[in-house]
């Protein structure tokens, strides 16, 4: 199975252009991605990676339990990095195992325009 640091890794290896990209991630030494916090409920959540250019940002959540439901804060998680991706012409991108994307996928249909989905394995 997969690690964070792993998929993190993989995800940054895979970037065309790394040099005109700032890229954040929790398991990056120095490199923590910024709190976003809502400006309705106050609530904060730390996104797993940042990748920014100049024109836009991309949000990562990477999820490698893959639990049976989907808690509310993933949910609550997931419209926050939304809108605040969208808010700076990038997508939010979810990351797991196919069981728990399948999943997300039924929940957030129709409901956000700027998500997409990673399978790890």
């Amino acid at each position: 199975m997969a690690t964070t640091p792993q998929i993190v890794e993989a995800i940054i290896q895979s970037l065309p252009n790394k040099s005109q990209l700032d890229i954040y991630a929790t398991e990056i030494p120095n490199m923590r991605p910024p709190k976003i916090t809502s400006l309705k409920t106050k609530e904060s959540f730390t996104p797993d990676m940042v990748i920014k250019s100049k024109d836009l940002m991309h949000i990562f959540y990477i999820e490698t339990n893959s639990p049976v439901v989907l808690s509310d804060s993933f949910l609550k998680k997931v419209r926050l990095f939304s809108i605040h991706a969208e808010k700076h012409a990038g997508r939010l991108y979810i990351v797991a195992k196919s069981n728990f994307i399948s999943k997300a996928k039924v929940t957030l249909k129709d409901k956000y325009r700027n998500i997409d989905y990673l399978t790890i394995q």
